[in-house]
């Protein structure tokens, strides 16, 4: 028997097919612990293959029953223009389309990370929008500094010392109370992002990978992270040409034209 799911954030839609490609059911359940104990317990003698979209919720349920013991393909929905880009496009009919596909080994697969590199992966991109927060709000205060004519000449301008100086320059108290603002939420982000660093730090220090890539020239447990994240096992590519598509390295026809 081969199962294929469109998985919703409450809900999900199963379609059973049978090998000779007949529809057996169509059924809906609640995406609920319970329902998925009511599942494992009703499919657990027949271990069907099942066919679920990579979506946030999908890979939940793809764990869940990876875990139970199930075969499971997560679809990688770029590719399946069959399903996203239908016309016709319901729950239905998508919980059908991936159920066909897998039937016909043609569904194209996606990777399912473990959960370890699931959260580092959340801890790497949030660290990131950390540090993309202070940027922003760092050019803010350039432009707060040109909007009056303020010229620094200082490499370190967001120094205490500095910033007294640079303080003093205006004029305003409204313009003070900005600066001043603006400087604690840099403050607080920068406390944020020591203290997910330091967790991003004992993530990889409890891993295996990791410690390999410290080994190399400038990789530091930042750069670690960020690698093991998004590569994951490298062995999951068949040839250095697949890892070098992946890693975006080689330029696309558009990019050449």
């Amino acid at each position: 028997m081969l199962i294929g799911m469109d998985v919703q954030k409450h809900m999900v839609n199963i379609t059973e097919m049978e090998e000779d490609g007949s529809v057996k059911e169509n059924y809906v359940i609640e995406n609920s612990e319970d329902a998925w104990n009511t599942f494992v317990e009703r499919y657990s003698s027949m271990k069907p293959e099942i066919a679920l979209d990579q979506f946030t919720s999908g890979k939940y349920v793809a764990r869940i029953l990876r875990n139970r013991g199930f075969s499971v393909q997560l679809a990688n929905p770029e590719k399946i223009t069959l399903v996203f880009h239908s016309t016709k496009k319901n729950d239905r009919e998508d919980s059908y389309k991936l159920v066909k596909l897998l039937r016909l080994g043609e569904l194209p697969e996606a990777h399912l990370p473990s959960e370890y590199l699931d959260e580092v992966k959340s801890m790497v991109r949030y660290r990131k929008s950390l540090g993309e927060e202070v940027t922003a709000i760092k050019n803010n205060i350039h432009a707060i500094f040109s909007l009056h004519g303020i010229i620094v000449d200082s490499t370190d301008i967001f120094g205490k010392k500095r910033m007294r100086e640079i303080d003093g320059s205006f004029k305003k108290m409204n313009e003070k109370i900005i600066l001043d603002n603006m400087l604690k939420r840099i403050a607080d982000l920068l406390n944020r992002k020591r203290e997910i660093e330091n967790r991003i730090a004992l993530a990889v220090k409890d891993g295996k990978r990791g410690n390999l890539l410290m080994t190399l020239p400038e990789i530091n447990m930042y750069s670690d992270a960020v690698i093991i994240s998004e590569i994951d096992d490298i062995s999951r590519f068949p040839a250095k040409e697949k890892f070098a598509s992946y890693a975006g390295l080689v330029p696309r026809q558009a990019l050449l034209c």
